[in-house]
């Protein structure tokens, strides 16, 4: 199955206003040269979420907040003889979810 293009937001719009309007979904992929996959699936968003916007992310979510970023900075411009798995240890005393060294590595040369 090949990727194709995200519907634009225009159209997402569209697919709302004719619905509500009455139109079946097989009349709105026509209007719109659409597949009537994308309109189900437009549908069902809106109905899921109660929004039209775009709901991709991209990239792999932050495992540490802007707050443990700062903390991270810091202790390592406070003492520059601290390691990374020092940093590290320090840091999962206090977390649930433990931090990998490579991981305060990656905060402190992209922060410093």
């Amino acid at each position: 199955m090949a990727k194709t293009r995200q519907l634009s937001l225009e159209t997402r719009q569209s697919i709302v206003v004719l619905r509500k309007e009455g139109y079946s979904m097989r009349e709105i992929a026509g209007k719109l040269k659409i597949s009537i996959h994308a309109v189900h699936y437009s549908l069902k968003r809106k109905e899921a979420t109660g929004s039209n916007g775009d709901r991709r992310r991209s990239g792999r979510p932050k495992t540490t907040s802007p707050a443990e970023d700062k903390y991270i900075r810091v202790s390592s411009l406070r003492n520059r003889c601290l390691t990374c798995p020092q940093i590290t240890a320090d840091l999962n005393n206090t977390r649930e979810m433990p931090v990998c060294s490579s991981t305060v590595r990656n905060i402190s040369v992209e922060q410093g």
